[in-house]
């Protein structure tokens, strides 16, 4: 990131005069401020920090707009990777806009707005907090500070925090991985209890269906024993049937024989009675009228009267044998049917005996099922903890073993190591600090020499552990470079309290030569006695009807 201006108003003490710094055109400048206490000296790296990210260390935002006016405004001008940016905010009211190649920034929420700026600034809040603006109130001893905060600042200037996102990825990796096999577990120990439960019920079924089995084998042939004996009887009635039904056709074809001859005689009768009544013989035309003749015709009308009241008789005997025929046709047609339902039950009864055992297995087969899918769900709730368990354990591994602090990271400090202390070697004689040596370690772990013997950090008088912290920061601030590579800006105010006047000058000094050789616009504030020749620009901050204004005049 590289700053080229910077505009306030209506911040703190500022009031409504648009106040400018102009970076456009310095490729390195070294600037002095100054001003009394009180006059908003402070300010400017709070409106930076505020402008860049939207908030400010120890200070509620309510107080950031000046209380006469309200109103407080900032506006940042940056470039990186070619491209141009401006970000806008205000309070009271509030105020953020982002313009890429001046043109808004599409946003989507305000939060996504700050990361895209975050991303494309490329420097955390308290990276740039603690190493790009520093003030006597934040300034923390690079020799003093806490192992976490170290690790935090050193990680992302070396560009370590990736394989910290890595591990914090696998971390979330491994919870989820721990949440899952924690569900998986409590499913175990369900699909435990349901295939316990079911297995209970198949056993209990399977004995309940032995015994149903015994009483239903029982039932059956008892049942088929019952229609065999039915049947036996049902043979006796068909054969009185037969005996019926011949006595029946012997009737039958004897009437009809009776009333066949009975039917010839009377037709026999009647023939030659119409012969003698024609009166002569139709062959040789003899008459028909002699007494012999007449009692010939008496005797076949008597003979005839005899044969029709006979044929009657035997008519109505007929009548009665077909009414016999459809009583023994309905009681053939009784015997076919239940000696043919007879027959079926016994068929029905021998099919059930002899499928008898595969029907009552059959019967289980949805209980087998069910204890069958059960067990299918355990085993492949077990197999998946059993795989989740291993990419657990070798997720752990990569965490702990590649991506730990001895791992990889390890090695990737061990190999930044040499420069940074080559730096810090460098600086420690720019600013007179021949007798003193530090080195950091692979884990940032600070140790100081004195005369080549190692020595307690705290014994070192307060302004000798602010010069060795100023050393340490520039030499960060070279690695930094390395890695942001526009980065322009450094502000330091008041860290110099507690340093002689000999050693601010060689960390005046100091500070224009990594200036120069950075390319870094560096802002010092202090009240006491500065090297001023040395410096570039002068920015005078002063109180004007109770509003801060600031002039900047060239050395």
């Amino acid at each position: 990131m590289r700053l080229n201006k910077i505009q306030w108003r209506n911040f703190a003490s500022y009031g409504n005069k648009l106040q400018t710094l102009d970076l456009s055109d310095e490729a390195s400048s070294l600037y002095l401020v100054v001003g009394e206490n009180g006059a908003g000296k402070s300010t400017i790296p709070d409106v930076i920090t505020f402008g860049i990210y939207g908030k400010m260390e120890g200070k509620k935002q309510k107080d950031i707009p000046n209380r006469v006016n309200g109103n407080a405004f900032v506006r940042i001008e940056f470039s990186e990777d070619g491209n141009d940016y401006i970000i806008e905010r205000g309070l009271d009211p509030n105020i953020f806009s982002f313009y890429v190649n001046g043109s808004p920034y599409d946003k989507a929420g305000v939060k996504n707005v700050q990361d895209y700026i975050e991303e494309i600034i490329g420097i955390p809040y308290y990276v740039f907090t603690n190493t790009l603006s520093l003030s006597i109130n934040d300034f923390k001893s690079y020799l003093k500070m806490s192992p976490s905060d170290k690790k935090k600042i050193f990680d992302k200037i070396f560009g370590l925090s990736y394989i910290n996102d890595m591990r914090d990825k696998i971390k979330d990796d491994i919870r989820d991985i721990e949440k899952e096999t924690e569900h998986l577990n409590s499913e175990v120990k369900k699909f435990g209890q349901v295939l316990s439960q079911n297995e209970y019920e198949l056993k209990k079924t399977e004995d309940s269906l032995d015994n149903q089995r015994g009483e239903e084998l029982k039932s059956l042939n008892e049942d088929l024993e019952k229609f065999i004996g039915v049947k036996k009887l049902h043979e006796g009635r068909k054969k009185d049937f037969k005996v019926k039904y011949d006595e029946y056709i012997i009737k039958k074809n004897e009437a009809d024989s009776l009333l066949h001859t009975e039917r010839s005689n009377l037709k026999v009768c009647t023939e030659k009675i119409d012969l003698y009544s024609k009166g002569k013989c139709p062959t040789c035309q003899t008459p028909f009228d002699t007494e012999f003749h007449k009692g010939m015709k008496s005797d076949l009308i008597l003979q005839k009267e005899k044969a029709a009241d006979r044929e009657s008789t035997l008519a109505e005997g007929r009548k009665k044998i077909d009414e016999l025929e459809k009583k023994l046709r309905v009681e053939n047609d009784d015997i076919q049917k239940k000696g043919g339902a007879i027959e079926n039950k016994i068929q029905t009864l021998q099919s059930q005996l002899k499928n008898f055992s595969p029907s009552l297995d059959q019967s289980l087969a949805s209980l087998r099922r069910i204890v069958e899918s059960s067990r299918s769900d355990l085993s492949g709730a077990m197999l998946m903890m059993d795989e989740k368990s291993k990419d657990r354990n070798y997720l752990s591994m990569v965490s702990d073993e590649v991506l730990g602090e001895n791992g990889m990271k390890k090695e990737a400090i061990r190999s930044i190591m040499p420069d940074l202390n080559k730096n810090i070697s460098e600086m420690m004689t720019a600013l007179n600090l021949h007798d003193y040596s530090v080195e950091f370690d692979e884990f940032f772990d600070a140790r100081l020499f004195h005369l080549g013997e190692e020595i307690s950090i705290p014994t070192l008088i307060t302004g000798e552990t602010k010069k060795v912290d100023v050393v340490v920061l520039l030499a960060i601030l070279k690695s930094m470079k390395s890695r942001f590579n526009s980065m322009n800006l450094l502000f330091l105010d008041e860290i110099f309290s507690s340093v002689d006047a000999d050693g601010i000058y060689c960390i005046v000094t100091a500070l224009r030569n990594i200036c120069d050789e950075l390319g870094l616009n560096t802002f010092v504030v202090n009240h006491a006695q500065m090297p001023t020749a040395i410096f570039d620009y002068c920015i005078k901050i002063s109180k004007k009807s109770n509003f801060s204004e600031m002039e900047i005049e060239k050395v």
